[in-house]
């Protein structure tokens, strides 16, 4: 009787044992429910929220497709909008030659740079494997030596076979205890470097760097000359360097140029400019023109800090002659830095 109800007993506990571990699971499961349910409501917050700001950009677009139909069909604005992104071509045309410029010009340096370093690691490669080769030859002549020498206390040890040759075989024995222990850290350092030379022989050139600053600083002003130099190119051409950076800043239709007979006009002397700009930049007086620019920059550039790379914006020194021929070719660098004429700051190099 006792025994069955110990049974019983037993029994009791372990489905209130399994009843127990039932609810936790449950608990648990239900904890991981919600947080899962909470999670997916989120995520439907966040894609309605995007979803209204595109249906806000969508309905935005639609109004400015309408607002530039409107404008392009109109019989006294087609002309004039046209104009407009004829203009707003020119700024993009003028900084996309900055842009490439860069490129060029900081890949013809790193190449330049990439093979001195290459020339210069080499050279230094050189010295490295001549002098491990050196320290291995001098090794191995030490331990030969040594290994001579054990031998010939050996040789001199059996010699001492008579007992009057005591102290001898005992100053012998304690001789090649000292050469054996030397010879070991001989043949030790030995392996060492064989090691070292094993991986200074196996060893490439370095992965190719940053271009140094100094490098930076005359791309930079490389580029700030020639956008001084586009500035006062198509300022010379019917003021399109201020029309032009006009209409990449304003929003089509805020600006009136004129009748259509001005229009055209206009259009054709933005094609008729640029023409003349690509190909001149393509001849060698330009570079010769460029370089002295770049040359009178450098003299005058200052910068915030050692690692600065763009100049902060001056002024040319009043009290000193200039060129009249540079001024009549280069706008003030101040006025290209200030304005970022042509976006010229999305075309510096500022990491290499």
């Amino acid at each position: 009787m006792v025994a069955v109800s110990q049974n019983i007993s037993a029994d009791t506990a372990s489905s209130a044992i399994d009843e127990h571990e039932r609810l936790l699971r449950l608990f648990s499961n239900r904890v991981a429910l919600k947080k899962a349910y909470s999670d997916l409501r989120q995520r439907e917050r966040q894609l309605n929220q995007s979803l209204a700001g595109a249906e806000q950009h969508g309905e935005r677009l639609e109004r400015k497709l309408a607002y530039l139909e409107e404008l392009l069909t109109g019989e006294n604005t087609a002309l004039g909008t046209m104009l407009f992104y004829h203009l707003r071509g020119l700024w993009r045309r003028c900084h996309h030659h900055l842009v490439s410029a860069a490129h060029q010009m900081a890949t013809r340096t790193s190449g330049k740079r990439r093979v001195e370093r290459i020339e210069e690691w080499r050279a230094q490669h050189a010295e490295r494997v001549a002098a491990v080769e050196q320290q291995l030859v001098s090794e191995k002549a030490s331990i030969l030596s040594l290994r001579q020498l054990l031998r010939d206390l050996e040789a001199q040890y059996l010699r001492a076979r008579y007992p009057w040759h005591w102290w001898r075989r005992r100053r012998l024995t304690q001789e090649k205890r000292v050469v054996t222990e030397d010879l070991r850290a001989h043949v030790a350092a030995h392996d060492e470097t064989l090691a070292t030379a094993r991986e200074v022989r196996v060893e490439r050139p370095p992965a190719d760097r940053a271009l140094p600053i100094a490098d930076q600083r005359v791309i930079n002003l490389h580029l700030l000359a020639m956008a001084q130099f586009m500035t006062r190119f198509f300022e010379s051409a019917g003021d399109l360097a201020a029309k032009s950076r006009l209409a990449y800043h304003r929003e089509v239709g805020a600006v009136d140029y004129g009748d259509d007979a001005q229009c055209r006009r206009l259009m054709n002397i933005v094609d008729q400019s640029f023409t003349r700009f690509r190909d001149f930049t393509a001849t060698e007086n330009f570079m010769a023109l460029l370089r002295t620019q770049v040359q009178w920059l450098a003299k005058r550039a200052q910068y915030a800090a050692d690692n600065a790379v763009i100049p902060d914006p001056f002024d040319a020194d009043p009290l000193k002659m200039v060129d009249e021929e540079r001024q009549a070719r280069f706008t003030p660098i101040v006025e290209v830095l200030r304005d970022d004429q042509w976006s010229v700051s999305r075309a510096l190099i500022t990491d290499g």
